[in-house]
């Protein structure tokens, strides 16, 4: 039987498992509901380890429905942003904070006031939101002094999938890119990390990688739970947008996508970021390519055409 590819895609709300023929068929697909927390102070939250468990249903459905000897790769791609954090032996800290969490408001909207978030805008060309690294560190640090002395290392959800997968640590650069890359270096920047008084972070921050490089191959353990062989390679896992992007095989400047949904989400590739005044929108660096993404998503998607 022909090889067939893996391809993960942890969402929000639902993980999704898919299997795919050379050729690009999707031949067998899961789909598992994932539990999120949300409360009248702007928290939205998830349990990391109630997520893993729900990425190794998803494989392991998926795998009921294939010859899984014939996986030859696995595939990650996942909601972005928010603060996923483990300690010093790679358990979670806490629940992760997620991209839609809203408890940091107010402390973003001083931070803007005083003028420290531009150094964010210059550095990774975007307008800071809540559900960010940064602001969600401060948020913890100044609330569970406990909980933040246990930070060891800090990243988003891919990383977390991946590291769950293989045993290994790392970030794509489309993740990396908020808020702390500097686009001009490809590094985490000082200036954006002075800014946010987020400089205890910085080495708990996972190095950057291209998504196409081999992050390392399924345990035994996540063999074991998922039905799938031992050792298959698994990649650096991605943004879920990107992946979509990577998907379109769009690499270079001046494609655009759009995504009509709830929100609107466009996406245009460029090679030039030189916002005059402060940012509009987000951008991240391709997972693949030496380009960015500029992203733009206005809350009015498919409503405003009804």
């Amino acid at each position: 039987m022909s090889a067939l590819w893996i391809g993960l895609d942890v969402g929000t709300t639902t993980v999704k498992a898919a299997a795919y023929a050379p050729g690009g068929d999707c031949v067998a697909e899961a789909a598992v509901p994932s539990e999120v927390k949300q409360g009248t102070g702007g928290e939205s939250e998830q349990d990391m380890a109630s997520v893993r468990a729900c990425v190794m249903h998803a494989l392991a459905e998926l795998g009921g429905k294939i010859d899984v000897t014939s996986a030859a790769s696995l595939g990650i791609a996942a909601q972005g942003d928010g603060f996923w954090a483990v300690d010093a032996d790679g358990e979670p800290v806490a629940p992760a904070m997620l991209w839609n969490d809203t408890r940091a408001a107010a402390d973003l909207d001083a931070l803007a006031d005083s003028g420290a978030t531009a150094a964010i805008g210059r550095g990774c060309h975007t307008a800071l939101w809540s559900g960010t690294s940064g602001m969600l560190w401060r948020w913890l640090r100044a609330r569970d002094d406990d909980a933040a002395r246990r930070v060891a290392r800090v990243m988003t959800c891919a990383d977390w999938v991946g590291h769950s997968l293989t045993g290994e640590w790392a970030t794509d650069w489309s993740n990396a890119s908020i808020p702390f890359l500097d686009f001009a270096t490809r590094s985490y920047g000082e200036a954006q990390l002075e800014a946010l008084d987020c400089r205890d972070l910085e080495d708990k921050l996972n190095p950057p990688r291209s998504a196409a490089t081999r992050l390392g191959g399924v345990t035994a353990d996540a063999a074991k739970a998922t039905g799938l062989p031992e050792g298959i390679p698994v990649s650096v896992g991605t943004l879920d947008l990107s992946a979509m992007i990577v998907g379109m095989c769009m690499d270079r400047p001046g494609q655009t996508m759009m995504i009509m949904g709830t929100t609107a989400v466009v996406n245009i590739l460029s090679d030039s970021l030189a916002p005059e005044g402060g940012p509009v929108g987000a951008a991240v660096l391709h997972p693949t390519a030496e380009i960015a993404i500029k992203v733009l998503a206005p809350t009015s998607g498919a409503s405003a055409i009804d």
